[in-house]
């Protein structure tokens, strides 16, 4: 197995950091591609997906990568290092873009807002990809 060459060990707690974080997306994956969303929502539904799909390849990449390199500051200088900032800054945006239409769809008081699957779907996306720590102003 590749990890054999890591020497720092800074390196090593951050693959066993991304290696956590791949398990529990990949997980929080299955379940999100098994739902079965209201045409209202397919939109969001796609857009959440994407975003977990890019945000999930560049974490296994970057982890993938880190054999490959001795030192931390040598990882930060790695395409696999840029797609994981660029996914993650990618995801922050899609957040917003996804609460800013579930945002939409209540104020237009659609008849489906007070079922559970989809007034809990703001909570969900503030769980998985963070929303709520992000500045809009």
């Amino acid at each position: 197995m590749w990890r054999w060459r890591i020497v720092d060990d800074r390196i090593a707690d951050e693959v066993a950091f991304l290696d956590e974080e791949i398990a529990i997306r990949h997980e929080f994956l299955d379940g999100f591609e098994a739902l079965d969303p209201p045409e209202s929502i397919a939109e969001v539904h796609q857009l959440l997906g994407d975003a977990f799909v890019r945000l999930t390849a560049a974490a296994e990449g970057l982890a993938a990568s880190s054999g490959t390199v001795n030192s931390l500051e040598e990882a930060e200088q790695t395409p696999e290092f840029a797609e994981y900032l660029a996914a993650n800054a990618d995801g922050a945006r899609v957040c917003l873009e996804v609460q800013a239409k579930l945002d939409d769809l209540a104020a237009r008081g659609e008849a489906f807002a007070e079922v559970p699957w989809v007034s809990g779907l703001g909570l969900a996306v503030q769980a998985a990809v963070g929303c709520g720590g992000i500045e809009t102003g």
